[in-house]
C-alpha cells in the first residue's frame, strides 16, 4: 500500500514540481466518529506513525503529534501521501470532530461551527493562508432520521457555503466521504448518500470520495484500523487527482 501511494505521489509530483512553488498547504479534517477514528493507533505500522518532517498537526485547539492518541482517523495515511507528493511544502493538518453529531449541529452559529472556526484560526489566518481542501466524513447520524436525511442536502449546502465565506475558501476543494454504515439502524442511508452525491455533482471544487469496500469494525458502522488507512488513502488520491486536473487545465489554457 505504501509503495502504491509512493508511486502515485511520484508520478503526480513530477507534474506539480515544475508548476508550483513551495507553500503552506492547509487541510481541514472534520466530521463525526469515522473522521475521529475508533481503532487503536497501536495497530498502525510504525513507519506510518512517523510524522513527516514537513507536517504540522493541530487538534483539540493545539499543535500536537499526528499519532499521539489512542485512536486514529484517516489523517495518518492522508498526511503521509500528501507529504510525499509535496515534499517541499509545509503541510498543515487541522482536525476537529464531534462524534455522533448530525449536520444540523454544524450549521452557522452553532457550537460546533463556531468551535471549528475558532480552532482553524488558532492554527492559521484564513485571510492570508489559503485552505487547500476541506475533508468531511459525516452523515451516519442523519441516516437514522427521515427528517434529517430529507434535509441533509440543504443543510450540507448551507454549511459548506458558510465555511467558504467565513474561511475565505471560495476556491478550496471540498472532499465528501460517502457514508456507508452496514447496520440496520441506519434506514435512511441511501437518502443521505444520494444527497452527498448530488451536492458534489452540482457544485464546483467538490469531489465525492467513494467508501465502498472500506473495511468496517465488527459494529459495521466504524472503520477498522485497515479501513481508516484505506479511507485516508482515498481522500489523498481524490485530492491529488483533482489538483492535477486543475493544474493541467491551467497549463493548457496558458498555452492557448
Amino acid at each position: 500500500m505504501i509503495r502504491l501511494i509512493g508511486l502515485i505521489s511520484c508520478l503526480l509530483f513530477s507534474t506539480f514540481v515544475h508548476a508550483e512553488l513551495a507553500k503552506d498547504r492547509v487541510f481541514i479534517l472534520a466530521g463525526q466518529s469515522n473522521m475521529q477514528g475508533y481503532s487503536a493507533t497501536d495497530k498502525v505500522a510504525e513507519e506510518l506513525k512517523k510524522q513527516p518532517h514537513n507536517v504540522t498537526f493541530y487538534t483539540r485547539g493545539q499543535k500536537s503529534t499526528i499519532a499521539n492518541y489512542k485512536t486514529f482517523g484517516p489523517e495518518i495515511r492522508f498526511t503521509q501521501a500528501i507529504a510525499q507528493t509535496f515534499p517541499h511544502d509545509n503541510v498543515i493538518i487541522i482536525k476537529f470532530v464531534a462524534s455522533g453529531s448530525a449536520i444540523k449541529e454544524w450549521q452557522p452559529g452553532s457550537h460546533y461551527y463556531d468551535s471549528l472556526l475558532k480552532q482553524v484560526k488558532l492554527a492559521i489566518d484564513p485571510a492570508k493562508t489559503k485552505i487547500e481542501a476541506f475533508l468531511w466524513m459525516q452523515g451516519e447520524t442523519d441516516a437514522r432520521s427521515q427528517e434529517d436525511a430529507e434535509n441533509y442536502l440543504q443543510r450540507l449546502d448551507t454549511f459548506f457555503s458558510s465555511l467558504r465565506k467565513d474561511l475565505h475558501a471560495e476556491d478550496s476543494l471540498f472532499l465528501v466521504g460517502q457514508i456507508n454504515p452496514q447496520d440496520i439502524n441506519f434506514p435512511y442511508k441511501k437518502q443521505v448518500q444520494q444527497a452527498q452525491k448530488q451536492y458534489c455533482q452540482e457544485h464546483d471544487n467538490t469531489r465525492l470520495v467513494n467508501t465502498d469496500g472500506v473495511e468496517k469494525s465488527p459494529d459495521k458502522v466504524h472503520y477498522s484500523a485497515k479501513g481508516e488507512i484505506e479511507l485516508g488513502k482515498r481522500f489523498a488520491i481524490a485530492y491529488i487527482k483533482k489538483r492535477k486536473e486543475q493544474l493541467l487545465a491551467q497549463m493548457k489554457n496558458s498555452q492557448n
